[in-house]
């Protein structure tokens, strides 16, 4: 396949039967493409960063209508932009040689060069709805009702991909592709890591096997000949076998651990029989990682386990992974999991029976201050409270232009504009949702105080008598000093990458954290040899295994004060750091 796309002079691509409103779609396509051609020929940047703190500069939109909105949303579900076979249709073609591809719907046509363009300017300026629609239909509270971008997977692939062949950009492994090629949808699985190598034939030695080898004892395709590693294509190997062998090659490729963060039981998966530290690339997670959630503007970004490097064995029984972990601390308690804009999700009353409720974003975050943030008397760190609880929740990342940045101090002032409410949590009589667990509000019950609802209870502040309200908020004038006003949608945009299908908990040394949707009290809280950020282990039925303690692996996390290698700062050699202890991931 890949020689005859790559011979091709032009490639026609059918993307079948119209939808309704397809010629609003290719107009909205080509007007946008436009714009973004006009800005580049008139030298603007749009990657550039604005003079001014971050929060202070507004959020470019391309403001469209419902009409445009659901056109666009309709034309984006064509099944041709989910197929994962797609990727080399417009990424193998000779780019000095062939014209480009053409795309076909109906009697319409759609240059290449427009949905690329079009794909930039909806990323730099993404869509937002001008009219508020009497009714929000499922097919309205899509990719676009939000103020997102809309960027087609095989679009995005082929823009990287020609920076490589051009080099304009570094080469980059299998396991940099099927991260970006993810959400693509393929009959057979396996071919969601096969359907890939014609991108990087020329960096690995990809051999096509008839029968499989099954060996308890593996040595994988880890191999090295000619200076690149082996690939086997083999569709009778089992799916477990065929995602597992690709793990080893990237953690061996890699030398780093930070593909454990696409993995974990935490996250949404089909396949019941992966290792919990394999990623399941056949469903693309609701949570996607941590150090990715930011639409792979940068990744391992954090540095948890200050620039350490896993040591991989080079023998390892099928489905095991042996690496060195730095047991820091505990879940003490678990918030509900954090869904979206507005969620059913477990709730707890004071009748301390389970119940399911409709409960919006801004209820959400007031209920986490009230069960959670208004607990802590103090802070490991020696922060305050309050700008730890609004940093944990959007993992101390910020999008600036085009980087991740760890957000100043005045970025709080996105927050507050965003949640302002939050200030009054204490002193108004209608207190939030209790969103704390179960077993909690049992405990709890008939532990009430004078200034909390029977559901919240204070009685696990240390250090005494609590913090007086003015110490626990920011003081008048703190914020909102300069002249510059402050928007809160870049908290919302940046809340939106990290927290949805998370849980926010406390640890048992009175750290802050969210991380995997399935967390509970007991789970441990680890650093990785070579893992950027912490991650969520929970001891496994299945005993040991040669002496050494078998744990499952729920999923990556951010902790404040754990996660930018504060544990090991103050040893003289994080590599052979005594407190390493070397465990099994299942």
């Amino acid at each position: 396949m890949h020689e005859i796309y790559r011979h091709a002079n032009q490639v026609f691509v059918d993307l079948g039967n119209p939808p309704d409103g397809v010629d609003v779609a290719v107009d909205l396509i080509r007007t946008a493409s436009k714009n973004f051609h006009d800005s580049t020929k008139s030298q603007m940047q749009p990657d550039n960063v604005a003079s001014g703190p971050i929060h202070s500069q507004r959020l470019p939109k391309t403001q469209v209508t419902v009409e445009q909105a659901l056109a666009l949303t309709r034309f984006s579900e064509l099944t041709w932009f989910k197929r994962l076979w797609v990727v080399q249709e417009v990424c193998l073609w000779d780019v000095y040689k062939a014209f480009p591809p053409l795309f076909l719907c109906g009697d319409r046509k759609v240059q290449w060069i427009d949905l690329i363009n079009a794909s930039t300017q909806f990323g730099l300026a993404p869509l937002q709805i001008i009219d508020d629609p009497e009714v929000v239909t499922p097919e309205l509270r899509g990719a676009f009702i939000e103020g997102t971008g809309w960027s087609p997977v095989a679009v995005a692939v082929f823009l990287e991909h020609y920076k490589i062949k051009s080099n304009q950009g570094p080469v980059q492994n299998l396991h940099w592709f099927l991260q970006r090629a993810w959400k693509q949808q393929s009959t057979n699985p396996a071919d969601k890591v096969y359907g890939l190598l014609g991108l990087v034939k020329d960096q690995y030695l990809i051999r096509h096997a008839r029968t499989a080898t099954p060996r308890q004892q593996r040595n994988g395709p880890l191999e090295k000949l000619d200076g690149r590693r082996e690939v086997r294509v083999d569709y009778e190997l089992q799916l477990p076998q065929i995602y597992e062998d690709i793990a080893r090659l990237t953690l061996e490729e890699e030398n780093s651990l930070d593909m454990l963060a696409n993995a974990g039981c935490g996250k949404s998966r089909r396949q019941p029989h992966l290792a919990s530290w394999v990623p399941d690339w056949s469903n693309y997670p609701e949570e996607p990682a941590l150090i990715l959630a930011f639409g792979l503007v940068s990744t391992a970004n954090y540095r948890a386990s200050l620039g350490t490097r896993p040591v991989l064995p080079k023998n390892y029984a099928s489905g095991l992974l042996e690496v060195d972990a730095y047991f820091v601390d505990r879940v003490l308690i678990e918030a509900a999991r954090f869904g979206g804009e507005t969620d059913v999700i477990d709730l707890y009353g004071k009748a301390a029976l389970q119940q399911h409720r409709i409960i919006g974003l801004k209820q959400y975050l007031l209920s986490l201050w009230w069960c959670f943030g208004v607990k802590f008397n103090k802070y490991p760190t020696g922060q305050r409270p309050f700008d730890v609880f609004w940093r944990t929740l959007i993992g101390n990342r910020a999008i600036s232009g085009n980087q991740l940045v760890v957000p100043p101090a005045e970025f709080a002032e996105s927050f507050l504009m965003a949640y302002p409410e939050i200030l009054e949590v204490e002193i108004k009589a209608e207190k939030p949702a209790c969103i704390c667990p179960g077993w909690a509000v049992a405990d709890h019950r008939n532990q009430v105080h004078p200034c909390k609802s029977g559901d919240c209870s204070d009685t696990e502040l240390e250090g005494g008598k609590p913090l007086p309200i003015r110490d626990r908020y920011p003081r008048p004038g703190e914020f909102f000093g300069s002249e510059q006003v402050a928007y809160g949608e870049h908290y919302n945009a940046a809340l939106r990458q990290t927290a949805i299908g998370r849980r926010f908990f406390r640890t048992m040394k009175d750290y802050m954290g969210i991380g995997p949707k399935n967390l509970s009290r007991g789970d441990h809280i680890v650093i990785l040899k070579g893992g950027s950020l912490p991650f969520v282990l929970r001891k496994a039925d299945a005993g040991d295994v040669d002496g050494r303690p078998v744990f499952t692996l729920l999923g990556e996390a951010y902790v404040h004060g754990l996660s930018e290698g504060e544990v090991l700062q103050g040893s003289e050699d994080p590599d052979n750091d005594p407190k390493w202890t070397r465990v099994i991931l299942s």
